[in-house]
């Protein structure tokens, strides 16, 4: 009733078939399953680079804290024990759903700004000065100092020793 188009499997290889056969935006999953546990799903999940950005919420009657911790810490966004109440399981999905669509907004921005960025000729970069650390340097760097980008963030005095000696105080 809460608008939401839902698959259900009766076992994680199940639920995994499911899952590569159609994407799902969320996964509710219980840790007691047959066969393989929800842990180790969720595991299975966050090791393959194309299922990890899912969000999971286990919904589960292990109300341990064990459990709960170990949960958050293979990657679920959330636990919420059973018995639970329908308009508070609504009211989570929902607020992961939006945190999900924010998320790809902000992949969406940073791609387009590294676009951007990387089209224009000239060196553009950015640094936290103490202690000095570049965080954004774009590709023109790599033509006008012949070193990859990656060695030059990575290396951050080689980045000043490529500074003529008059210019590096300024």
């Amino acid at each position: 009733d809460a608008g939401f188009d839902i698959a259900i499997a009766t076992s994680a290889e199940r639920a995994l078939e499911q899952i590569i056969l159609e994407l799902p935006a969320l996964i509710l999953l219980d840790i007691m399953m047959p066969g393989m546990d929800g842990f180790e799903m969720c595991q299975l999940l966050q090791a393959d680079e194309k299922l990890r950005h899912i969000p999971i919420i286990f919904m589960t009657a292990r109300t341990d804290l064990d459990s709960r911790v170990r949960g958050l810490n293979l990657g679920a966004v959330d636990y919420i024990t059973k018995p639970f109440e329908e308009q508070e399981v609504v009211a989570r999905v929902n607020v992961h759903l939006e945190l999900r669509k924010a998320q790809l907004k902000l992949q969406n921005s940073e791609k387009r700004l590294s676009n951007i960025l990387n089209a224009i000729k000239e060196v553009v970069w950015s640094a936290n000065l103490e202690p000095f650390e570049l965080i954004h340097l774009n590709a023109a760097a790599a033509d006008i100092y012949h070193r990859p980008v990656e060695e030059l963030i990575n290396t951050p005095t080689l980045w000043t020793d490529l500074i003529h000696p008059e210019d590096r105080e300024l």
